[in-house]
């Protein structure tokens, strides 16, 4: 197995054992091992909220995939997405979310994209309470946006 250097197969090992690290605290933390029952409680909530962004970001691309002419590509498409949704887009569509909601959106989404790259009990309480702050806000006006847009579909489509 001459496929690297030694050094890379000791990094590779060394990752590999640190995830199993983290796996391992993963069962044992569903064993009810860990007796920090807010953990639980705070990987609920962010899952929660990883969601509502999730379904928003569904609905975004929905109206990208048939109004915007396609889903943005490459790395950075998930923010791209979000930003078209607060322009107007001449002779296509108005804008589907105010620059309120696009702010709070956009904390949604930087959540979200760290709550899919750690595992759940590396989730900061601060960083969990700080979302929950914002999102019935959040949830709020984006609700209020989306029913406003769709009037805007009912119009166009009964012209």
């Amino acid at each position: 197995m001459a496929l690297g250097t030694p050094n890379k197969f000791r990094r590779i090992a060394a990752e590999i054992r640190e995830e199993m690290t983290k796996i391992d605290r993963l069962y044992a933390e569903w064993q009810g091992v860990d007796p920090d029952t807010r953990t639980i409680i705070i990987r609920g909530k962010a899952s929660i909220f990883h969601d509502f962004y999730c379904g928003a970001e569904r609905v975004f691309k929905k109206i990208a995939s048939e109004l915007n002419g396609g889903i943005p590509a490459g790395e950075a498409w998930h923010q791209e997405l979000l930003s078209d949704m607060k322009i107007a887009i001449p002779g296509l569509r108005p804008p589907v979310i105010t620059e309120e909601t696009y702010k709070l959106l956009l904390d949604f989404l930087s959540f979200r994209h760290k709550f899919r790259n750690i595992y759940g009990f590396e989730l900061e309480f601060e960083k969990v309470t700080d979302i929950e702050r914002k999102f019935a806000d959040a949830h709020k006006k984006f609700t209020a946006d989306i029913q406003a847009f769709l009037i805007l579909l009912d119009q166009f489509a009964a012209a």
